[in-house]
């Protein structure tokens, strides 16, 4: 048993390490010229070793997307547990993806390559689908939040819980892109607390939906 849990260890070990290095690769050559060679000179294994972790460059993207996701989804779940009312749950799911945007920024660099469609014809679509299934269970997480605010009378009973979490996302990561991402050659936002100006806007896309403290003094008289 102790020698099969080492072996297990050393080979989940070894298959970070090469993530890693294709992570490195990916970003300094670019997915295009990034090549298998590339990864496992950069790893220090042998490419058939490579090879025996992962059949392609397209896998390992795949590989990461995966890693990234699963990371994201548990930092979900920790920031809805952790919230007390609708809308503390709410912001405490906004502020884990802005956390996981700047203490992950490279997967958070690979789900950007893969939404722009890069991959698409490039890898198995099975396996593609299986990642999409994945990014929509993220948004499904925070669903069941506004849903469960509807029922409630948090937020307006004509609410439509999916669109109020894609436009809060859209929101969100419009802030994120331009107050972090593009923060260099916007000299606008050099001064801005990002974090907080993600946060703002997060904020008032949500609070459009609720329902109005005077209408909840008509419903209780």
């Amino acid at each position: 048993m102790g020698i099969t849990s080492r072996k297990e260890r050393e080979k989940e070990q070894r298959r970070k390490s090469i993530l890693k290095a294709a992570t490195e690769v990916f970003f300094e050559k670019g997915f295009q010229q990034a090549s298998m060679d590339m990864i496992a000179e950069r790893s220090q294994l042998a490419k058939g070793t490579l090879y025996l972790y992962f059949k392609s460059k397209e896998d390992l993207y795949l590989a990461l997307m995966e890693d990234g996701l699963d990371i994201l989804h548990n930092m979900f779940d920790e920031a809805i547990e952790a919230g007390e009312s609708i809308e503390e749950k709410v912001r405490n799911v906004t502020k884990a993806y802005y956390g996981f945007t700047q203490t992950h920024h490279d997967y958070y660099q690979v789900m950007m390559m893969m939404d722009s469609g890069l991959l698409s014809d490039k890898v198995d679509q099975n396996q593609l689908q299986h990642i999409r299934l994945l990014q929509m269970s993220g948004v499904e997480k925070l669903q069941k939040v506004v849903e469960e605010g509807i029922s409630q009378g948090h937020y307006e009973p004509s609410t439509d819980a999916k669109i109020l979490v894609l436009m809060a996302w859209a929101a969100t990561w419009g802030a994120i892109m331009l107050s972090t991402e593009k923060r260099k050659i916007l000299p606008m936002f050099s001064d801005i607390d990002t974090e907080q100006f993600v946060l703002e806007i997060s904020d008032r896309m949500t609070r459009s939906f609720q329902v109005k403290k005077s209408d909840k003094n008509d419903a209780s008289t």
